[in-house]
């Protein structure tokens, strides 16, 4: 299945071939023994919370249309008069909904962070909902449940993000901009059926603010595609050591292009608006205006290139190989992958 011309496998794919940029990163597949014994953790996981069950979140799958979302909430905050609080749901649109890599922000232990190939995996669901203390103020609301590392089509217990075990998924209930969560003594559960390209999965829960007011969410989501998010992949060399990763890249926009950037010393590319597929060399920079420098190196000291490709119809990939002097001499390769297109707009 397409998601934006791209699918989770053909990620997966991609990754899989990481050596062909001699990058080695801590988060490459492992050999034959520990994808099995991940394969059986993920399963024991799975057994273990199927225990739990909803009947109000399996009549909710059972209603809900293909390619459409239902979401009720009462109690606190309510949305009975939401147009996807209906039994059928209404359908999802991919600018309102996501399901993408977990991407918390934040040095907490409990906190969760995906990548594109491999997760763990997290979605939201928005809603238009009244809180009590407003009554007359509808505002943006929505649930977040990020599932947990390893996660396969199956039933798992939910608890707050603080809360949650290793084989426990997250949630919690947000709203008018976070100026109110319902984060705390979260009990419930979510019912996987599918997760790969789409997402399919039905949920009930029940959470509470911090003054003790409850919320109770239920609903179902059918074939809602995943988004990827920008992620880069480094290896960066100095006269001291040698360091790679893969993480989530930054990016900011600007009138006239994008600066994508990530890393720390932090790797900066620049894209002028205007640009195409092809190979630019750093040295003509003023001819293209394609920029590349690391935060602790003179530019007008770099040396290399960064070479932009299709994604899809919809990305772009930019890899870079360059080096440069300043305080250390430092060299760095590597590549920014599933950049949105629009965002060149």
């Amino acid at each position: 299945m397409q998601c934006f011309g791209v699918t989770k496998n053909m990620i997966k794919g991609r990754w899989a071939g990481c050596l062909v940029l001699a990058l080695i990163l801590p988060l490459a597949a492992c050999g034959d023994d520990t994808k099995e014994a991940s394969k059986t953790q993920s399963q024991s996981k799975q057994n273990k919370s199927s225990t739990v069950n909803s009947e109000r979140a399996a009549k909710a799958y059972e209603e809900v249309q293909e390619g459409n979302v239902q979401l009720v909430l009462s109690g606190y905050v309510e949305n009975k008069d939401a147009p996807n609080a209906v039994a059928q749901g209404e359908a999802h649109s991919n600018d309102k909904h996501i399901y993408r890599p977990a991407m918390a922000t934040g040095r907490a232990d409990y906190l969760r962070r995906g990548s594109n190939a491999d997760g763990p995996y997290s979605f939201a669901i928005y809603t238009p909902a009244i809180h009590e203390s407003t009554p007359d103020e509808t505002v943006n609301t929505f649930i977040t449940i990020n599932l947990l590392e390893d996660a396969t089509p199956g039933t798992y217990s939910l608890a707050a993000f603080k809360d949650a075990a290793d084989d426990e998924a997250q949630a919690r209930i947000s709203g008018g901009g976070y100026g109110w969560t319902f984060a705390r003594d979260i009990e419930g559960v979510v019912d996987v059926t599918e997760l790969d390209d789409h997402l399919s999965a039905s949920w009930e829960f029940t959470a509470h603010d911090a003054q003790g007011h409850e919320v109770t969410a239920y609903g179902a989501v059918k074939d809602l595609p995943f988004s990827p998010q920008v992620e880069m992949r480094y290896e960066m060399t100095t006269s001291e050591e040698t360091k790679s990763d893969r993480i989530r890249a930054g990016y900011g926009k600007k009138n006239d292009g994008l600066t994508l950037y990530g890393a720390n010393p932090i790797i900066y590319v620049v894209l002028p608006s205007d640009v195409s597929p092809g190979e630019y060399d750093l040295e003509d920079k003023a001819e293209h205006k394609v920029q590349a420098w690391v935060t602790k190196i003179k530019r007008d000291s770099v040396k290399g290139l960064v070479t932009v490709t299709e994604n899809g119809s919809d990305y772009l990939d930019v890899a870079f190989d360059f080096n440069g002097e300043g305080e250390d001499e430092i060299k760095v390769k590597g590549d920014f992958q599933y950049v949105p297109l629009e965002l060149l707009k």
